[in-house]
């Protein structure tokens, strides 16, 4: 395995809880193949995974890789160092907030017009702005587009869900893959 470098994306493809299993259907829109990832993290410049489940956390890699089934670990290649670690001390400022259950239903909406609309609708998480209660994608997506404004298929930050992110770092060029489990 690749050294892992601050800001790096883990991306949990194990659909092994109810609750991912759960993400995963509801992340599905109409036309899309099946879901793949379910949840998103970030690598911090400590080597370890900073993630929201009930509340930001942050994990020693080593023993957390041991706990998920299945998990990829992917690199945009065109960040510099410095950059690297502005995202990660951006990853630390979500430490201990609550996930944002509530934000849920605001996709859970969007799923339901697109699924009428047969396209991707945005139009309830347009008013997704509070990052005061992060969802997984949310610490890592805004962390990133803070410090370099980037965004992931053209998506505003708060539209992001871990597939969606997913699915452009398989299409981009800017991203490799450096660890698969």
């Amino acid at each position: 395995m690749e050294t892992l470098l601050p800001g790096d994306c883990v991306v949990v493809t194990a659909k092994d809880t109810f609750f991912r299993r759960i993400i995963s259907y509801l992340s599905r829109t109409p036309k899309e193949s099946q879901t793949i990832a379910v949840h998103i993290g970030g690598i911090s410049s400590n080597n370890t995974v900073i993630e929201s489940l009930s509340t930001v956390k942050e994990y020693n890699f080593e023993e957390w890789k041991d706990d998920i089934v299945n998990f990829e670990i992917w690199r945009n290649n065109e960040w510099e160092d410095q950059e690297r670690e502005k995202i990660s001390e951006e990853l630390y400022k979500y430490m201990g907030r609550f996930y944002g259950f509530w934000k849920l239903f605001f996709h859970v909406f969007d799923l339901v017009l697109s699924r009428f609309t047969v396209k991707e609708i945005f139009f309830f998480r347009r008013f997704l702005n509070v990052e005061k209660y992060p969802i997984c994608s949310w610490v890592y997506v805004y962390s990133v587009y803070n410090v370099t404004g980037y965004l992931f298929n053209n998506l505003k930050p708060n539209w992001v869900d871990p597939d969606t992110m997913h699915d452009h770092m398989i299409k981009s060029k800017k991203w490799s893959i450096i660890y698969q489990k």
